[in-house]
């Protein structure tokens, strides 16, 4: 171990101490090949240990340690990962996976400047439900709350509003991928038919997360989900999607669903529609000899 190490007194030795605590035996689960799975993993020990390889890698540079992800919030399945920003002083980030105990580690290596972008930047709330829900794992100077109170005040606040100049783009959208189902052969092409009605649906939800100003949920989490604060839409999201149903029946239930969706921004688009016209706002393009000249030409007959 490193000298910085040696001794109890030592800076980085003591906020490590508290998380070697023994795991009680209900918080671990021994998978088939013998590595911690589930999420009755004592995570608390991983934490520790990343701390310890961190303090080894960065020592004074190291300015904290933040755990977030499933393993957190309380809903980790056998092969969640376990996720951590690292705050470290110098201008400089990493991304790197790394394996503890049989377990998968994600980690962020990055600048508190470069957090504090993320959370005032992020359009689809991954970094403001980290910070809002997440836990500080090690912070000497004090500088996660300040990160959790920005995350916690635009996470609360939710997504923007879909603008009503915006609305034909989901409308469109939709209307698109209802004719590519109803032109797909499930009997001849049965993977391409799950394919788009996977599609359908996935953007279906994220357009009724937006118009309810929520911000995304996870994919695996999705349907799930969308049950709790809509059950309409969840139950027609689960019946289109479900594999035991015949097709006719899960195309009627994916029309069903985009109509409901839609509804409140003037339903699915028509097959003949026009947008308002727009000025081209002036942009500097670079003069291209071997374009222009040609455009010029094709103009002028």
């Amino acid at each position: 171990m490193s000298p910085i190490f040696g001794n109890s007194s030592s800076k980085y030795l003591s906020p490590i101490m508290g998380f070697f605590s023994p795991p009680k035996q209900s918080e671990t689960s021994v998978s088939s090949t013998g590595s911690l799975s589930g999420k009755f993993i004592n995570t608390d020990c991983i934490y520790a240990k990343i701390l310890v390889n961190l303090t080894q890698e960065f020592g004074d540079e190291l300015l904290g340690l933040f755990a977030y992800g499933s393993r957190i919030y309380g809903n980790a399945c056998p092969h969640s990962d376990v996720d951590v920003d690292v705050l470290i002083k110098s201008e400089r980030k990493c991304r790197r996976n790394i394996m503890i105990d049989g377990l998968e580690v994600e980690m962020f290596i990055h600048p508190p400047i470069y957090i504090y972008h993320l959370l005032t930047s992020d359009p689809n709330g991954i970094h403001l439900r980290c910070y809002t829900f997440g836990r500080v794992i090690y912070d000497p100077n004090n500088l996660f709350p300040q990160l959790q109170r920005i995350a916690k005040i635009r996470w609360e606040t939710g997504p923007p509003v879909l603008e009503a100049k915006d609305y034909w783009r989901p409308r469109y959208e939709i209307a698109d991928l209802l004719r590519d189902l109803e032109d797909c052969d499930f009997v001849n092409d049965e993977a391409t038919a799950h394919f788009l009605s996977v599609k359908l649906v996935e953007r279906l939800v994220r357009i009724q997360e937006r118009l309810c100003q929520r911000w995304p949920e996870k994919l695996k989490r999705c349907c799930q989900s969308w049950e709790t604060w809509d059950p309409v839409g969840g139950r027609l999201a689960k019946r289109a999607l479900n594999s035991s149903v015949k097709w006719n029946e899960r195309i009627r239930c994916a029309k069903e669903l985009a109509k409901y969706v839609l509804a409140p921004i003037g339903g699915i688009m028509p097959i003949e529609w026009t947008m308002d016209w727009e000025e081209i706002p002036d942009v500097a393009l670079p003069y291209d000899p071997l374009i222009l000249p040609k455009i010029e030409v094709f103009i002028t007959q």
